[in-house]
């Protein structure tokens, strides 16, 4: 969407877009900062041959975040071993296209007026296994799920990343982003939604509406909408 044409979408719809992209700019901000600790070290290394203890701790700290085998320095005489290890770091610890992420927000929550993105800050749809940990779905008392509860917006967001960062469902978007990068080139919301068929029971036809959703109600600057109305 131009400019012109963002000032045809509902009052609401601005609101939830004013509302929610604050959230999804920090949640990936916190997600480039782990991954410059990554490069940093990586390059570091290959100068030095050395890194610090709290440099290999935080490595290993972020091993386990995203569920990667745990990052360990002793592969350092095995260069390629190590070599490895950052790259599977790198694959993982990336940020999600803005637009691909409001994109499933607006989806999923419907524009933010779903139960569960009023009740429990979740905007995607979120499930969780434990009793208590978040929302009972409506007339699904039986789902042997329940929608899970976050104590904020930015807190939901940052899940909802790390879930595409980390799940063995969505290789082919962590693939794909990792593609873009080696050809030194921004990844698209609308290249690395094609990773995402298994997150809907709808397949490829989510893919289809994810697609017009970014087309036709996403404004095409973000920052520029953010300037005209938050004036």
């Amino acid at each position: 969407l131009t400019m012109s044409q963002t000032r045809s979408l509902p009052a609401s719809d601005i609101q939830f877009i004013l509302e929610i992209l604050p959230a999804i700019r920090e949640g990936n901000a916190k997600v480039a900062a782990e991954r410059q600790i990554v490069h940093n070290a990586w390059v570091k290394f290959i100068k030095t041959g050395k890194l610090s203890q709290e440099e290999e701790d935080q490595l290993s700290a972020l091993s386990s975040k995203y569920n990667i085998n745990s990052f360990q320095l002793d592969d350092a005489a095995d260069h390629e071993a190590l070599e490895a290890a950052f790259d599977d770091l790198l694959l993982h610890i990336d940020v999600i296209p803005e637009k691909l992420v409001l994109a499933q927000a607006i989806i999923e929550s419907a524009w933010g007026k779903s139960r569960f993105a009023k009740d429990a800050n979740n905007f995607f749809g979120v499930h969780c296994y434990n009793k208590g940990c978040g929302l009972t779905p409506s007339g699904a008392t039986n789902a042997g799920f329940e929608v899970k509860k976050y104590n904020s917006p930015l807190s939901g967001v940052t899940d909802y990343i790390r879930i595409l960062n980390t799940n063995n469902a969505y290789k082919e978007l962590r693939e794909l982003r990792l593609k873009a990068r080696k050809k030194h080139q921004e990844p698209s919301a609308i290249t690395l939604a094609t990773g995402l068929t298994r997150y809907s029971q709808k397949g490829s036809e989510y893919i289809r509406i994810i697609n017009s959703v970014i087309k036709n109600s996403i404004p095409s600057d973000l920052n520029a909408f953010l300037k005209e109305h938050q004036k």
